[in-house]
């Protein structure tokens, strides 16, 4: 068990990895994991697109294991991603008025348990990719939608 003065030390991967993955790739990342009551690891994954992915969990050992994590993606504002998606019309809601929104980012509040840690960080995984998917199809909508504005707007000129 590590000193409390210490704080709990912390792990970092690049990216959302499976948990396959995290076995082959970072195996003394779980052992050490496993070795302690407490500890924090996150995930950073570089921007891809229009979106940046960061997640921090707090993993606690107990019977059963528990992890609190915080999920978050910053989206480029809309302005931006009409520019992007070759739109030149103004987008017809005001995004940054909003907490949840392009240009001012998602997040999530995520917790799982599991009488096993690598059990419990895989729901947390799956928990992270839904949130992932859901928000490309949300992009993907919103995109859709602009693409139908740009058409309407052609279409009355």
């Amino acid at each position: 068990m590590s000193d409390p003065r210490d704080g709990e030390p912390m792990f970092q991967i690049e990216g959302f990895p499976t948990l396959e993955r995290m076995r082959k790739e970072h195996p003394f990342t779980l052992w050490g994991m496993e070795q302690v009551d407490s500890s924090l690891l996150a995930f950073v994954a570089p921007r891809s697109e229009h979106e940046t992915w960061t997640c921090m969990m707090h993993c606690h050992r107990g019977d059963p294991w528990k992890i609190k994590a915080f999920l978050w993606c910053h989206i480029d504002p809309m302005e931006e991603l009409y520019l992007k998606w070759g739109v030149d019309v103004k987008p017809p809601f005001q995004w940054e008025a909003m907490k949840q929104a392009p240009g001012s980012g998602l997040e999530w509040r995520l917790e799982q348990e599991d009488a096993d840690l690598e059990k419990t960080i895989e729901k947390i995984l799956r928990d992270i990719w839904w949130c992932q998917r859901n928000t490309k199809l949300a992009l993907a909508h919103l995109h859709h939608e602009a693409l139908r504005l740009q058409a309407s707007v052609v279409g009355v000129n």
